[in-house]
């Protein structure tokens, strides 16, 4: 599984948000909270919406504080940036090719 499956569910006409709680669901142990699709798609259109501005070194976009379902935390807060949302859940993916 893993980044296979993940390669494989982003391949399909399957609609983001299915395509990332089945990432969150099926490629971790224990399975992530279904309620951080929001948090991982809006991550991953931040990315893909500023990919050449990123490309050219300005990452700001990525920096902004996104806040998270009640009762989440990540390192003690109730906000994740898209930077980080995207390391620890995996999101590489979805990103959009930058080359």
């Amino acid at each position: 599984m893993g980044r296979q499956y993940a390669e494989g569910i982003a391949e399909t006409a399957i609609p983001l948000e299915k395509q990332i709680k089945w990432h969150l669901t099926g490629n971790f142990y224990p399975r992530h909270d279904i309620r951080l699709v929001d948090v991982a798609v809006k991550s991953i259109n931040i990315f893909n919406d500023n990919k050449w501005d990123i490309l050219e070194g300005d990452y700001s976009s990525l920096e902004q504080e996104l806040s998270l379902a009640e009762g989440i935390e990540f390192r003690g807060k109730t906000t994740i940036k898209p930077s980080e949302c995207i390391e620890v859940l995996r999101l590489d993916t979805w990103l959009e090719n930058t080359q």
